[in-house]
């Protein structure tokens, strides 16, 4: 074969792997059972800046974080993120965050993922169609303080299980 015939081939396939690659409906599913854990940065719900929160680091920056390794939470959240689609309408992955995820897999890079306040999805660097089902699914667990409690000090949650060790066991004697 010449050299312009191998040219040729290696053009081609390259075409041929840039079009599959691009033409996923997301940047690639996640088997949720090698997720090894899901570190989740939050803003609370209502704050507002001057600037925008538009980056990883700046949610990590002003946000709580909490690891989680609940394998339903996992299951179910990951399962909402293999369902993300590209947003091919828009070319500019940026937006007003107030929650990020790193999706720790094991033998793998981290992914992540950020959140705005009510819209807005940008999963590793691509802006995504926002999923409503995701969203209240985030909505519910990151936001309603059952059963991760995300606010709260530790002082708070120390007396936070106290009191429901004296509800379940009764109030000790002296």
């Amino acid at each position: 074969m010449t050299m312009r015939a191998n040219k040729l081939i290696n053009a081609i396939i390259l075409i041929i792997l840039f079009v599959l690659s691009s033409s996923c409906k997301n940047t690639g599913i996640i088997n949720p059972k090698i997720v090894t854990e899901i570190e989740v940065y939050s803003i609370k719900k209502g704050s507002e800046y001057v600037h925008a929160i538009n980056s990883l680091e700046a949610v990590k920056r002003e946000g709580k974080d909490s690891i989680i390794t609940d394998r339903d939470f996992v299951r179910r959240f990951i399962s909402l993120i293999n369902d993300l689609q590209v947003d091919k309408n828009d070319i500019e992955p940026t937006g007003d965050f107030r929650v990020a995820a790193i999706i720790r897999i094991a033998g793998k890079r981290p992914r992540t993922i950020l959140f705005g306040e009510y819209f807005g999805t940008v999963y590793q660097d691509k802006r995504m169609i926002d999923n409503k089902e995701l969203f209240n699914f985030i909505d519910e667990r990151i936001y309603d303080p059952h059963p991760y409690e995300w606010w709260l000090t530790e002082q708070e949650k120390t007396i936070q299980r106290a009191i429901k060790k004296i509800l379940e066991n009764g109030v000790p004697s002296p």
